[in-house]
């Protein structure tokens, strides 16, 4: 947890002040707001709010009261932010989150989670191309500026670490990676076989099958991002046998474990459009586009059925699984690899069904 010296100087940086400067606005002299900072005094507290009004926080982050907040305060925070999005756009929701992180600099838990949130739903609502840069930018700042701070919660550092590795991937920065990979720790002992076990032992038998099926899911998957990046290895080295050899143990998977029944069709519709089989590349698309409609109902299957409350907010899901068939409908328009089912006219229906119904079931 931050001292107020440490507020004080964070805050100033981030908002590109100098001791001097911050000193004016005061009325009193930059070593005083220097040794503010270094912990040697603190400010009187006729100060305070004027303070605070500098920094753009209140008082009760200042003087560091409320830094925490609960995963529920944290979920409505998301979901005010969302309906600022869906209901005036991207660029309002942006600021409106923003705002929280500077009511509460201190909550890694809420920086993280708000970073993540609006790197997620840039791609559900239209972004203006020329702000998009900036946007991108701060966020990696903001998962930048978790990871860089030793007192954070290891599990949040870890979190925004492999967030930041997989942006200098896609950005080509190898080097910036692999220096972050370095970082993450090997992951330590899973506690919960154990927990479900005395969970079990001590008659808490709800506790101990969420906690089962918690586990299962993310096996489940785990298994199916494995062999997803199996088989998209083999397609790039062009070793099409063993890219179908992976796809069907990935439709397997998903058939057996009760996962999104996308991912099935997604795994046959890429090694038909491989082969360049127009006709099961279509049949296949068709699949995969109706399936795109079609919400991941969790709590429907036997396997999850106490993980029902998890699946999320209804209405992001369906405004993301909309904006994901809308991007493929504009990559299936406009990109080279699907010329050779193009002048097809079950292609041309396919489009056109959907683009005119593009709505979530």
């Amino acid at each position: 947890m931050m001292k107020i010296n440490e507020i004080i100087r964070t805050r100033r940086k981030e908002l590109k002040l100098t001791q001097e400067q911050a000193a004016e606005y005061l009325g009193i002299s930059a070593p005083a707001v220097n040794k503010w900072e270094k912990g040697v005094s603190y400010p009187d507290i006729t100060l305070l709010p004027p303070l605070a009004r500098l920094l753009k926080v209140d008082l009760n982050t200042l003087l560091s009261f409320e830094e925490e907040l609960t995963g529920e305060e944290i979920n409505h925070f998301c979901e005010e932010i969302y309906t600022v999005l869906k209901e005036r756009g991207y660029k309002e929701g942006y600021e409106l989150a923003m705002k929280k992180i500077r009511e509460y600099p201190n909550s890694s838990n809420l920086i993280y989670n708000l970073a993540g949130f609006l790197k997620g739903t840039m791609l559900m609502f239209p972004v203006e191309e020329e702000d998009k840069a900036a946007y991108e930018e701060e966020i990696l700042g903001l998962f930048e500026r978790i990871a860089m701070n030793s007192e954070t919660d290891w599990r949040i550092r870890g979190s925004a670490l492999n967030m930041l590795v997989a942006d200098y991937i896609q950005k080509e920065n190898y080097s910036r990676a692999e220096e972050l990979l370095t970082q993450i720790p090997d992951p330590g002992v899973d506690k919960r076989p154990m927990l479900t076990l005395l969970y079990r032992r001590q008659g808490k038998t709800e506790e101990a099958v969420k906690l089962a099926q918690q586990k299962l899911l993310q096996a489940a998957g785990d298994v199916q991002n494995c062999l997803i990046t199996l088989m998209e290895i083999h397609k790039e080295q062009g070793s099409r046998e063993d890219m179908e050899y992976y796809a069907g143990k990935c439709r397997n998977v998903v058939e057996l474990l009760d996962l999104w029944e996308y991912g099935k069709y997604m795994a046959d519709y890429e090694t038909a459009a491989a082969r360049k089989d127009a006709d099961r590349t279509l049949e296949m698309l068709e699949k995969v586009l109706d399936a795109m409609g079609k919400p991941w109902k969790l709590g429907e299957s036997r396997l999850y059925h106490s993980l029902d409350e998890q699946k999320g907010n209804q209405e992001q899901q369906k405004e993301l699984f909309k904006r994901m068939r809308t991007g493929l409908l504009e990559d299936l328009e406009n990109l080279e690899e699907f010329d050779f089912i193009r002048d097809r006219q079950e292609f041309k229906a396919l489009l056109a069904k959907f683009r005119d119904d593009n709505t979530l079931k």
